[in-house]
């Protein structure tokens, strides 16, 4: 793991806490070959870019959550960052992208680290991927309480996958949800009750109310 790498993630939570109070850090480590390894690396060396953001919206005791084509399970929507773009706008963006409105972020809920492993023995990778809590600003709170397949098949989030190209060729950072070129999930929804497949065990634990006691 580069100096650099390791200098950025931990400013990154030194700001959050300094911006937020505190965080509630969480970290993870996630099996990947090395190629998968080499291209968190790679990205972060070429392009000053690494990890991924995304936002819990709730609404009326429910989630919204998005499937993708590669992931592990349902996640929130998000998106790997872009080069010059902050965890902010990386998860505004996400939200925009793959549920099509905007949405207002209320505060910082998580941060996890993802260590990338791979089996050559080599130190892990940190990758961070940022949660915020938000709500939608404009738009149509969609899709409706079952999930809802869309046209176009999206690339899907899933923490050590390869970064994906964006519509102007720029490349996404990887180990975040990173979203498809288009931001299409395979499908939304909003969950009141936790799916059989979660991306993370950590939205099993959601607030759906904003109260501690009632949760996914």
């Amino acid at each position: 793991m580069s100096i650099e790498l390791r200098r950025h993630v931990n400013a990154l939570v030194s700001d959050f806490a300094a911006e937020y109070g505190e965080v509630d850090l969480v970290r993870r480590r996630v099996e990947c070959d090395p190629a998968e390894h080499d291209a968190v690396v790679a990205s972060f060396d070429s392009f000053g870019v690494v990890g991924g953001a995304g936002v819990w919206i709730v609404w009326d005791g429910a989630v919204l959550l998005a499937r993708y084509e590669r992931a592990d399970g349902w996640i929130e929507p998000g998106a790997g960052r872009r080069p010059g773009e902050s965890y902010t706008e990386c998860a505004k963006r996400g939200v925009r992208e793959t549920a099509g409105t905007e949405v207002a972020i209320e505060r910082l809920a998580q941060v996890q680290l993802v260590y990338l492993d791979d089996p050559t023995g080599r130190p892990p990778v940190p990758s961070p991927y940022v949660a915020f809590r938000g709500s939608i600003a404009s738009g149509a709170p969609v899709p409706d309480a079952d999930a809802a397949a869309t046209d176009t098949i999206g690339s899907g989030p899933n923490p050590g996958t390869d970064g994906v190209q964006t519509p102007g060729g720029e490349p996404t950072a990887v180990g975040g949800p990173s979203v498809a070129s288009d931001g299409t999930p395979v499908a939304l929804r909003w969950a009141e009750e936790p799916p059989e497949e979660l991306a993370y065990d950590q939205l099993s634990e959601l607030p759906l109310d904003g109260r501690d006691g009632q949760r996914m």
